[in-house]
């Protein structure tokens, strides 16, 4: 389908609400917005290798990081840019494993404890009928094109109307282009970019005096045990109350809020229960026949605000070689990594499992974030289940070792996780999957609504840097969630 290059459809203000109208227009039994589930990847991001650490900060005579190739696999020319996936109707089914008759169209919710609890209740399995993507792919000629594809999801092998069935999707999809094809085509000239018509909170998340205390307190007890040998990396949490975000009620506003700032991933899921408005900047990990990647992410640094306009070489050489050269996050880096090589043996073919892209730097959403991809090629007849139980919890968000540290970890949290750095996979079958971990994301359950926030500690680590970190990672994060400060509630943090 012809289209307006990605950048320009993101910055529209009206595109959630024309590709709304579109969907509406297209489907023979329309179905209400709310039960419309969506995955979204932003996959724009320019990658510098570590190799460039050693060359002269200035970037004369260096490759410009626009040149450097985003990725090891696939390679870049074949990686789409941008994908949204719509999935409908989202219905809640019973378990937690989706090995059975019917093993794709599925989205599976696992929660922090997964692998420890005996008898998970956070944990969901919902199914979709349908599934919609738009997919902008890779590369200067092919800027003005997105692929349009849906398809439908059988609860069994027993395909006897897919002659009909295959004649209305094809009928629906041709609707939905000449719709889209509107979308694009329409002139509105009082729809100004997100990015600049949208009004960005400038409250600051605080913690109330005692919260922080005891996060301090925390930290210097993390320390102390590194100091003694039991540990050597621990990832801090606290979960936090959040009454003043107001939460997407649909994933149409869910759309607009990540246009304005697009993550690396998005995920919209709503049910009568509870709900989840996740932007992620962390994939777990991705299942592709019997090859899998993890993308551990330590390390984060701001970007100079730009309203649109492409960033600066220099800013993303000065927020690279912040990175490269803190001895604190290559630190953790490393031991992450050593760790998920280790979880990743576990479940992959001896002599498979390497690191392919040690310590480089992406930049993506506003924010140089330091990854390293490690991949592997997976057991025969490894069942999903016994995939997650290897892997979980994940390693990025507990530290290494990892068994000693939870422990720790355990004491010193005051309330569990949850949800909060848990997983949500899209199961497209058994053997494509793609799993995001639940950070920068806000949930609802019943009237509370909630989200988490944490940092690295190592014993490098300054207790009051880290408590800052946390709460600037919660600013950045609720602004987007339409959270603003109110003149009877000068902080937040109080615990229910």
């Amino acid at each position: 389908l012809s289209a307006p290059p990605i950048d320009r459809v993101l910055q529209r203000g009206d595109f959630a609400s024309g590709w709304a109208q579109a969907f509406s227009e297209a489907l023979s039994h329309p179905l209400p917005l709310e039960c419309i589930g969506c995955f979204l990847q932003d996959n724009r991001q320019t990658t510098l290798p570590y190799a460039m650490a050693a060359q002269d900060s200035s970037p004369q005579g260096a490759a410009s990081p626009a040149s450097v190739p985003c990725d090891v696999s696939p390679p870049a020319e074949a990686r789409p840019r941008v994908v949204m996936s719509f999935l409908f109707p989202l219905r809640t089914i019973q378990g937690s494993c989706w090995d059975g008759p019917r093993q794709h169209g599925r989205v599976a919710i696992i929660p922090f404890g997964f692998a420890t609890d005996t008898n998970p209740s956070s944990d969901a399995l919902l199914c979709y009928d349908l599934r919609l993507d738009l997919i902008w792919t890779e590369g200067a000629a092919n800027e003005g094109q997105c692929l349009v594809r849906l398809r439908r999801f059988f609860d069994d092998e027993t395909l006897d109307s897919t002659k009909s069935l295959g004649g209305s999707l094809r009928l629906d999809l041709e609707v939905f282009c000449c719709a889209l094809r509107r979308v694009w085509e329409s002139e509105h000239p009082h729809a100004l970019p997100l990015a600049l018509s949208e009004k960005h909170s400038t409250a600051t998340f605080v913690f109330e005096p005692s919260e922080r205390k005891r996060l301090e307190s925390a930290v210097c007890s993390l320390k102390d045990s590194i100091a003694a040998g039991q540990f050597y990396l621990a990832n801090l949490t606290t979960v936090v109350d959040c009454p003043d975000a107001t939460p997407a009620d649909s994933v149409v506003m869910h759309l607009k809020r990540w246009c304005s700032r697009p993550s690396r991933f998005g995920w919209f899921i709503k049910t009568p229960e509870w709900s989840i408005e996740s932007y992620s900047p962390e994939r777990f990990f991705s299942r592709n026949g019997q090859r899998i990647q993890t993308e551990p992410i330590k390390g984060t640094r701001p970007l100079k605000p730009t309203h649109g306009a492409a960033l600066a070489d220099e800013d993303l050489w000065r927020a690279a070689r912040e990175l490269w050269h803190s001895e604190k996050e290559r630190c953790e880096q490393h031991l992450v990594t050593d760790l998920l090589r280790n979880d990743l043996a576990a479940v992959c073919k001896p002599g498979t499992v390497q690191v392919t892209s040690p310590l480089e730097v992406r930049f993506c959403s506003g924010l140089a974030q330091m990854t390293t991809v490690i991949q592997g090629d997976l057991l025969s007849d490894l069942p999903p289940q016994d995939l997650l139980k290897g892997l979980l919890p994940a390693g990025s968000v507990t530290g290494a070792p990892k068994r000693a540290v939870c422990r720790a970890l355990e004491l010193l949290e005051t309330q569990p996780r949850g949800l909060y750095c848990g997983l949500c996979i899209d199961v497209e079958s058994p053997f494509k999957m793609d799993a995001t971990l639940l950070i920068r994301t806000l949930f609802t359950t019943g009237r509370r609504v909630w989200a988490g926030t944490g940092a690295g500690i190592t014993a490098l680590s300054c207790p009051k840097e880290e408590v800052l970190e946390m709460e600037l990672k919660m600013t950045s994060f609720l602004a987007r969630c339409g959270w603003a400060e109110g003149p009877d509630r000068p902080r937040l943090g109080l615990r229910s």
